[in-house]
């Protein structure tokens, strides 16, 4: 997935990796970077790094219709950083119908599965699939002996 240069990104999950889907949203040119986080301690850094709007969800009253309407009608390209699948679920929702992307950079886990009918959004033309980045983070780190993860 290619964000251009004027692009609108959400960003869920403010930690290690979803500071650096901001830093590169910033280097391409994305002119609003969304960061969306349940930690206000966060802002600060994520500002640091290129976002030009924080959200935290306890404090609006439904996130995806909340970021539909300060961006006119959704993001351009979201990016769930967390691994949880309701907030998966807000990443596809809040994009712009019809030319949205998202990806899902984070797995939930072999007990959780992200439900099927996420994948009936809204196609370019009927009978197409969504336009949908789904990527399989491949491991690459392990858990050492003391129980931190390191890169392999």
């Amino acid at each position: 997935m290619n964000v251009e240069a004027g692009a609108t990104v959400a960003v869920f999950g403010l930690g290690g990796i979803g500071l650096n889907v901001i830093q590169g949203a910033r280097l391409v040119g994305a002119t609003r970077i969304i960061g969306v986080d349940l930690n206000n301690d966060r802002i600060e850094m994520a500002k640091k790094f290129g976002m030009t709007d924080f959200v935290n969800p306890n404090e609006v009253d439904d996130v995806v219709d909340h970021l539909v309407q300060m961006t006119g009608g959704g993001v351009d390209y979201s990016f769930e950083c967390i691994g949880n699948v309701n907030v998966m679920r807000q990443a596809l929702e809040c994009c712009h119908k019809g030319w949205d992307k998202a990806a899902l950079l984070a797995s939930p886990g072999p007990d959780k599965k992200l439900p099927p009918d996420h994948f009936s959004l809204s196609p370019d033309a009927p009978g197409e699939a969504p336009h949908l980045a789904v990527p399989v983070a491949v491991p690459m780190c392990q858990k050492s002996s003391t129980g931190t993860w390191r890169v392999k």
